[in-house]
């Protein structure tokens, strides 16, 4: 599962029809903008700059992707799992306030367990423990990382 932002490609379903399309879930305002396959495909062929940027982003969206895979063997604990997730989503989609580094979108706890492909109530106890240990606050679907360094620190060691 991906949260994307502006201007990222969201499909990859470019040149092999047999494979379903991408289930998509919009939290803020957005927009969509569909490029029929043929013409994509023709686009790129004109266009060698637009092709290289295809493959870097197919390249980055699969690193991240065995990542993601990595994680969700056995080994780590939960709230690393999660301070990890947040901590990533801090830096990509975070905006500095007074009490820290507020991730700029709604995000419902469902959401997160599903990014963690945990249950809703294993993910409210995650964020349980990362308020407790102070590392987040979360006021609504808002939720704020109070120190990255701290949190960075916490989902490589698990220590506070």
């Amino acid at each position: 599962m991906f949260i994307f932002g502006v201007g990222i490609l969201l499909n990859e379903r470019i040149l092999n029809h047999h494979t379903s399309g991408v289930f998509c879930e919009v939290f803020e305002k957005g927009k969509i903008f569909k490029i029929p396959s043929a013409e994509f495909i023709a686009l790129m062929e004109k266009d060698p700059v637009l092709a290289r940027n295809i493959l870097e982003a197919q390249e980055k969206k699969l690193w991240r992707l065995s990542h993601q895979l990595k994680n969700t063997t056995g080994g780590i604990y939960m709230e690393k799992k999660l301070a990890s997730k947040l901590w990533k989503l801090g830096r990509d989609f975070g905006m500095p306030t007074g009490k820290g580094i507020e991730i700029d979108m709604n995000m419902p706890i469902s959401f997160l367990a599903d990014m963690l492909g945990v249950s809703r109530e294993t993910t409210s106890r995650a964020c349980s423990v990362l308020i407790d240990y102070g590392l987040i606050t979360m006021k609504g679907k808002r939720i704020t990382i109070v120190d990255s360094e701290k949190m960075s620190s916490f989902y490589k060691t698990g220590e506070i």
